[in-house]
């Protein structure tokens, strides 16, 4: 056989692909200083144009296109994980600030109570939908006794700041709703309930100590399973304060 040179098939012409893309209505964004992304912005903005030609497409056009889209998502995908951990730890982290904000009672009882006594107080409980923090601590510091050396919002809080059942850092108001989470932390140091190893070592950073000590009050079965945002009810506040002074009698004859 002699030296016969193997016949070459005709090269297409290289307008070809830019006047097939003319004609299916593509705008070739990569000649014009743009991107690939920005041609398939195009593209599927102009999708029900292209529609028809869809079928004509060439498979390696198409799966070029595939493969392109595959890599994107794998490496955006790459990126957007870390980012994406450090929104939700940042969420997370902010969650009691921005998601748990406190809100006022509306509910207003006809007699003031700081006008009762401590008997008449305790009746006047069992009928409010929820308890106030200012309700929250005169009920508290009823399992120590009488609180009449504390008649006012300002010298329980005081008092329960000094022996530790409050953090002075913590922005309560009178008419708040008390949650369980405050209820349980003042309980706890009241009733010298014993601090788990979580809390200990929280506690000097404050961050998530009423949730140790409501785990605390449920283990110890001075209040019934709840998450620390609830808001307390008149009934609960009764049960609990029934519960608490009894272990505080107890923790008092045995010491």
């Amino acid at each position: 056989m002699g030296n016969a040179e193997t016949p070459k098939r005709p090269m297409e012409n290289a307008e070809t692909p830019k006047r097939r893309n003319a004609d299916m209505g593509i705008v070739d964004c990569s000649a014009e200083g743009g991107s690939i992304v920005d041609s398939a912005i195009i593209r599927s903005e102009s999708s029900a144009t292209l529609m028809p030609f869809v079928a004509s497409w060439p498979p390696r056009f198409v799966a070029s296109r595939s493969s392109f889209l595959v890599s994107a998502f794998r490496h955006f995908g790459v990126l957007a994980f870390p980012i994406g951990r450090f929104g939700v730890s940042l969420f997370v982290l902010c969650l009691p600030l921005i998601g748990c904000a406190a809100k006022n009672r509306t509910f207003r009882p006809p007699v003031a109570p700081a006008t009762m006594d401590d008997a008449v107080f305790l009746h006047y409980l069992a009928t409010v939908p929820v308890v106030t923090v200012d309700e929250g601590m005169r009920a508290v510091l009823l399992i120590k006794g009488s609180t009449v050396p504390w008649p006012t919002f300002e010298t329980r809080r005081d008092e329960l700041i000094r022996v530790g059942a409050l953090r002075k850092e913590w922005p309560l108001a009178p008419d708040q709703v008390l949650d369980k989470g405050t209820l349980a932390h003042m309980l706890r140091v009241i009733c010298c309930l014993p601090r788990s190893a979580s809390e200990l070592v929280v506690m000097p950073m404050g961050i998530g100590v009423r949730r140790y000590a409501l785990k605390t009050c449920i283990f110890e079965g001075v209040m019934p399973y709840a998450t620390e945002y609830q808001p307390v009810t008149g009934g609960e506040m009764l049960s609990i304060i029934a519960k608490a002074e009894e272990r505080y009698s107890a923790e008092g004859s045995a010491g």
